[in-house]
């Protein structure tokens, strides 16, 4: 299984939940670090974790 879809299971679990995502950004940051998702995966994955700004 890729690390890109462990995470995003990681992070809809978390949000259905009602988890705090934000813990997990340090984790997928290490990932891509470490080479294991590529930049459009790394963006996805840290827009959903990511919080909404409501102006």
């Amino acid at each position: 299984m890729s690390t890109y879809i462990v995470y995003k299971t990681l992070i809809a679990t978390y949000q259905r939940l009602g988890r705090d995502v934000s813990t997990l950004g340090l984790k997928v940051d290490l990932a891509y670090a470490l080479g294991r998702l590529s930049d459009e995966k790394y963006t996805e994955l840290v827009a959903s974790i990511t919080p909404e700004v409501v102006a």
